[in-house]
This record gives structure tokens, C-alpha cells and sequence, in this order.
């Protein structure tokens, strides 16, 4: 039996493709029975990253390898003194103390995370600890000590390496002078829900003179004024409801003309769209509508309810309110799969098809695959009529004799 080239290539796309599903199937399985390896009920998310938290631990756990990048151990109730991390951690680059009720911190204790480049103690019941506590972590970059009860004092913290330092809803009702004279390179700052008096004495940001980022509490104008002047190496400053610009506040002196900008109220846009209609002229019949789509937060809808055109007429919007919703689906691997092979088998039955249509494949071409022969291929009709014939005039009379003719009679 003959089999067309065509379908020889289509049955081995098929077969490959087979093959290609039954392997991914194959290391699915095997991937979802790889067991995950476990320390003392903690959960390895990655090869290098191990989640501890919510555990209740008193302790850190012995059992943690060297090989740990990311350890998570928010969420305990843990003790920390000078043996904590002397059995692990050495190559540790992040952690995660977090509401962990620890009172007291050291230098003893983080003495062996000379790795470490981010350090998270938010929401503990920290606060007072030596300002040397962090001399000899020379990685570290980022320091979380929000949501604790701080006491700042002349240079609370000697580390010439950090950058962000969050200090958010500390309880801090001012800073003093020189509180931030051991953290120089400082670049982000957070200060934010914290309690600081309109009048906020703003001499302790002299030695920030990288300070590139920095968010807080409102104060009042002449505060803000004399917070800019210190800080000669940032441009906007983020308050509570709006950011202020200190480049163009010194180069104006326009308190107003400095308020940059309103933080967005919430974090999903809503979608308006503005419809407005002017005639050109009182006999005119056709209406120009122009349609506008903006992005615009609550606050600023509220503030615009009303439109002035050109006239000086004022006529309210026509405002469709409408939120932007998605509407992704999630599609498993497995619907996935039998997409592709319904597409595979709607393509593999439309080439059969027009393989059968084109030629008698297999005997299995029948009257509905043939086409109807045009009426100008038919051959046309033989002319039954016979060729013109020319007969002579000559005659022979009665008496046998020829009489010739002058014409020839022509005649079929």
C-alpha cells in the first residue's frame, strides 16, 4: 500500500510529539516525589534558603548547614545569647529575627555572621543596645529595627558600611544630635510612624550627607525648611500625604510650588473616561465628541466634577467609572497538554483530508471530493450537416445532347 510523503512526515510529527509529552509527564512525576529536605521541621525553599519560622523554636536549630544563603526565622520565641550562630550561619547573607520578644541584642551575639548583608529585627522588644553591636558585620548593608521601643543616643550605631536603615513607628518623638554620626554612608532612611513634634530639631541629619532617600512623619513648614538645608545631597523628601522637593524649594522659596506630588491612596487606578460635547454653531446639526482615558486616583476625581469649556460655559462630566479587573486564567500543565494534541489531531485530520480530496489515496476517493466539470471544458457538438457541394448546370436533354450552363447552382 502506498503511503504519501506527506503523511509519513505528519505520523512522525506525531510520534515525536508523543514521546516529547510522555517525558515531561515523566519528570513531573519525579520532580513532585523528590523528597524536600528538612531541619529540625524547618522547610528548605531552595538549595540555599530555609524557612524556620512559625515554629515556636526557643533555639536555633544545630542542624542548619553552612551552605544556608537565606535563613527565616521569624515568628519564634528565641533566646539569642554568644553560642546562637557559632554552629551555622557562617556564610549566612540574610536573616529574619522578626517578632521573636527579643529584649537584647550584642555584639557577642553576631559576631560569626561576618557574611551577613541584610539584618531584620522588626516588631521585637529592643531598646537600648551598644552602638559597637554592629562594628564587625562589614557586609552589612540593610538594618530593620522598626516596631521596636527605641532609646537613640549620640551615635546609636558604629558601622561605616550601611546603607537603609528603617527605623518606621519606633515611638521616637526626636532625634538628638549626632545620632547618626557612626552611619555616615547611610543612603535610605525611614523614619515614618513615628511621633515627632512639629517643631522637629533636624541638626542630627548634618552628618547624612549621601542620604538620598528618606521618608517620615509630617512637620511643620519652618521644620521641613530647615530639614532641607541640612540635607544637601536629596532632592525630595517623602512626608505622609505628599513629597516635597528641597531642589526647587531653595531655588523658589515657594513652600507650595515645592509639594511635588500626592502619594496614589490606593494601589489599584481606576479607569475613567470623560466624554464632553460642543456644537460649532447653533445651526449646526453634527456634535464633535471628543473622549478622554485617564488614570486617576479617588481624590483627584472628587476635585474635578466640573468642566469649563472654551465658552466659558460650565457643564458637568459624563463620567464612567470603570475598574480594571483581570481576568487571566490560571491553565495547569495538564489542560495545557490535551490543548495541544486537540490542535495537533484538528491539524493531522485537515492535511488527511486534503490529501484524500487530491488524490485517489487507498482507493478511498469518492464522488464528494470531486469537483463538477466546467460546461466550457465540454466538447462541443459535430455539425451533422454536410459540406457545401457545387453541382455543374450541365445537363443532358431528351435527346442526348450536353447543355451547357453559364452558373453553377450551389446547393447543400
Amino acid at each position: 500500500m502506498y503511503v504519501p510523503e506527506a503523511v509519513r512526515y505528519v505520523i512522525i510529527l506525531v510520534l515525536v510529539y508523543v514521546q516529547w509529552v510522555e517525558s515531561a509527564t515523566i519528570h513531573n512525576v519525579i520532580e513532585e516525589n523528590v523528597p524536600v529536605p528538612t531541619y529540625s521541621n524547618c522547610k528548605a525553599l531552595t538549595s540555599t534558603s530555609l524557612d524556620c519560622s512559625n515554629l515556636t523554636l526557643k533555639a536555633i536549630p544545630n542542624d542548619i548547614p553552612n551552605t544556608i544563603l537565606t535563613l527565616d526565622l521569624s515568628n519564634n520565641q528565641l533566646h539569642l545569647d554568644e553560642s546562637s550562630f557559632t554552629t551555622c550561619c557562617g556564610n549566612l547573607l540574610e536573616l529574619d529575627l522578626s517578632n521573636n520578644g527579643i529584649t537584647k541584642i550584642s555584639q557577642e551575639i553576631f559576631k560569626y555572621l561576618v557574611n551577613i548583608t541584610s539584618l531584620i529585627l522588626r516588631n521585637n522588644d529592643i531598646s537600648d543596645f551598644d552602638s559597637d553591636t554592629f562594628v564587625n558585620l562589614t557586609n552589612l548593608e540593610r538594618l530593620d529595627l522598626s516596631k521596636n521601643p527605641l532609646i537613640l543616643q549620640k551615635g546609636f550605631i558604629n558601622n561605616s558600611y550601611l546603607t537603609t536603615l528603617n527605623l518606621d513607628d519606633c515611638g521616637l518623638s526626636e532625634i538628638p544630635d549626632e545620632a547618626f554620626s557612626g552611619i555616615k554612608q547611610l543612603v535610605n532612611l525611614t523614619l515614618s510612624g513615628n511621633n515627632f513634634d512639629e517643631n522637629f530639631d533636624s541638626s542630627a541629619f548634618e552628618d547624612l550627607t549621601v542620604l538620598t532617600k528618606l521618608e517620615m512623619m509630617n512637620i511643620s513648614r519652618s521644620s521641613i525648611s530647615e530639614l532641607c538645608g541640612k540635607l544637601t545631597g536629596i532632592d525630595t523628601v517623602n512626608f505622609e500625604g505628599f513629597n516635597f522637593s528641597c531642589f526647587i524649594y531653595s531655588a523658589e522659596d515657594n513652600f507650595e510650588d515645592a509639594i511635588v506630588g500626592n502619594d496614589p491612596p490606593i494601589e489599584q487606578p481606576l479607569t475613567i473616561e470623560r466624554t464632553t460635547r460642543t456644537t460649532k454653531s447653533p445651526l449646526a446639526s453634527s456634535i464633535m465628541t471628543s473622549t478622554s482615558s485617564t488614570t486617576l486616583s479617588v481624590a483627584k476625581i472628587a476635585s474635578e466634577n466640573i468642566l469649563t469649556n472654551d465658552q466659558g460655559n460650565q457643564q458637568p462630566d459624563i463620567i464612567a467609572t470603570t475598574e480594571t479587573v483581570d481576568h487571566s486564567v490560571d491553565i495547569d500543565n495538564q489542560t495545557l497538554k490535551y490543548i495541544l494534541i486537540a490542535i495537533l489531531a484538528i491539524t493531522l485530520s485537515g492535511i488527511l483530508i486534503g490529501l484524500v480530496c487530491r488524490a485517489d489515496v487507498c482507493g478511498l476517493k469518492t464522488k464528494m471530493c470531486r469537483s463538477k466539470k466546467a460546461n466550457n471544458n465540454r466538447r462541443a457538438p459535430e455539425d451533422t450537416v454536410s459540406p457545401f457541394e457545387e453541382i455543374p448546370l450541365n445537363t443532358v436533354n431528351s435527346n442526348g445532347k450536353t447543355i451547357e450552363g453559364q452558373d453553377k447552382i450551389r446547393m447543400r
